[in-house]
């Protein structure tokens, strides 16, 4: 009888550690992690794989990215490869056309063909030639222009073939922040597969005077490597999710540096919608010309900060003109969202729905007010930017010149300790200033004996003498030396 309970007792033992370990296993099995494939070498932490290396992120995403090469019909006309000074000396030559050939990246965002890239990848292009990673290569009939938005820098095509393509997941671009990982991928120079690993450097980056930069800047600012032919290839989050669209760099060179953009995911997933519904994006307009508040203004009108814009000038017969606005109103808040600045302000109204009736807070000589809105439709064609990006265009266009102010983060990464002057981004190939000697990450500290202090005096003097005959002295600071230059505006 006592070897009986001896054995019952050795068995519940047995069975109430067995129940304890299954037990144990299952708890173990609900809190792992469900989707690791990573190695052991690799680690986890909030529940995502940081990998030991990033070719698992290569394998997995590089398949979807594409190079884009373009042909385009361009006018050359011999007289403008002469020097300014000289051009009076020769009889006017015939224009002749040639063919140019153009390379960018893409990426693949829905198995049946669907490519995001960049508007300037492929703007005005007479021919496309889509090529995947396995050498595969579509073009004609085979690749559609879905629809192009300059104003965003974004163009979405279409690789007319019923075949499933591998593609990248979109990520959400407003949870990253300064220091998370970004990997770069795309086809810089033409090598295909490449792919470059920094991390996030900076997020809502503006006003940068890019060329044939997008009007509406958001950008995601970043240091893995971007070069010639990354533009419209995917920037990564450690995930392989697209958190933006590589487009810019600002380099004194030409060559990378550290300081490339990317347009934000998010920001784009809603000009995709439209272009595939409607070939073409629709934005709201109110019909004003906004204004960034300094800090003088700030003082000059009592503010407390500079958030807000001011209304420099109102279009005739606008939706703004309708509503009551006027010249030299503040605006403050913008259908309940508090306004920053001017390039904010436009995506805000650019985003509202054509026909939606806004609030407007507004400070008019000293007092709030509040102003109802019915948004109007923006005509592309008749409207320019209504920021100062025209006159940026317009001093492009017949300087040659693009620049920043010597005191902005710009002007700081690229060496400027100065805190006056207006530091060169941009010279035009084959302009005046070209031939002029000037080069990108010059200083430009007066004009004409005219101290320049800021980008807004050097705009003042280069848009007054647009249609002046005479050549314009420039002195520049270019590292350690002072130069003068003289040129005058191209017709």
């Amino acid at each position: 009888m006592q070897n009986l309970k001896t054995f019952f007792k050795n068995l519940g033992i047995t069975i109430l550690i067995l129940a304890i370990f299954s037990l144990g296993i299952f708890i173990g099995s609900k809190y792992m992690t469900q989707e690791v494939t990573a190695d052991s070498s690799d680690t986890v932490v909030n529940n995502t794989i940081l990998p030991s290396t990033f070719s698992t992120i290569a394998k997995a995403t590089l398949p979807a990215v594409v190079n884009i090469i373009t042909e385009k019909t361009v006018v050359l006309s011999a007289p403008f490869m002469i020097p300014d000074p000289f051009r009076q000396f020769f009889a006017p030559m015939p224009e002749e056309k040639a063919k140019r050939t153009g390379m960018g990246s893409g990426f693949f965002i829905s198995e049946d063909g669907y490519i995001l890239t960049n508007n300037h990848v492929v703007s005005n292009a007479d021919k496309i030639t889509v090529t995947l990673q396995d050498g595969s290569k579509y073009s004609g009939k085979d690749v559609k222009v879905i629809g192009t938005d300059p104003r965003t820098d974004l163009a979405l095509l279409k690789i007319n073939k019923k075949k499933k393509f591998k593609y990248l997941k979109l990520g959400n671009s407003d949870s990253t922040n300064v220091g998370d990982w970004a990997i770069a991928e795309g086809n810089p120079f033409g090598l295909k597969g490449t792919l470059t690993v920094g991390v996030i450097s900076g997020k809502g980056r503006e006003n940068l005077n890019i060329n044939r930069g997008p009007v509406y800047q958001d950008f995601l600012q970043t240091d893995a490597s971007i070069n010639p032919g990354n533009s419209g290839g995917p920037l990564l989050n450690i995930k392989g999710e697209v958190i933006g669209i590589n487009s810019a760099i600002l380099s004194t060179s030409g060559g990378n540096i550290g300081i490339g953009f990317a347009v934000p995911i998010n920001m784009a997933k809603n000009i995709v919608e439209q272009l595939k519904k409607n070939g073409k994006i629709e934005r709201g307009y109110m019909g004003i010309y906004p204004q960034n508040l300094t800090d003088d203004l700030a003082k000059a009108f009592n503010l407390d900060n500079t958030n807000g814009i001011i209304v420099r000038d109102i279009v005739k017969n606008s939706p703004a003109e309708k509503a009551g606005l006027k010249s030299g109103d503040i605006i403050i808040v913008y259908d309940g969202k508090d306004v920053k600045d001017a390039n904010q302000f436009s995506m805000l109204v650019a985003d509202t729905p054509i026909g939606k009736k806004v609030p407007v807070t507004i400070i008019r000589n000293g007092r709030k007010k509040t102003i109802t809105v019915k948004i109007g439709k923006l005509n592309e064609k008749s409207v320019a930017s209504l920021t100062n990006k025209s006159d940026s265009e317009k001093i492009f266009k017949h300087w040659g010149i693009k620049y920043v102010d010597a005191g902005s983060e710009i002007a700081r990464n690229m060496g400027i300790r100065a805190s006056k002057g207006a530091m060169i981004t941009g010279v035009r190939q084959y302009s005046n200033a070209y031939y002029a000697g000037l080069k990108n990450g010059d200083l430009i500290v007066a004009v004409d004996n005219h101290p320049i202090d800021n980008s807004q005096i050097l705009d003042t003097m280069l848009l007054k003498n647009i249609n002046s005959n005479r050549p314009l002295a420039f002195k520049v600071k270019r590292q350690d030396m002072v130069i003068f230059t003289a040129f005058k505006a191209e017709k």
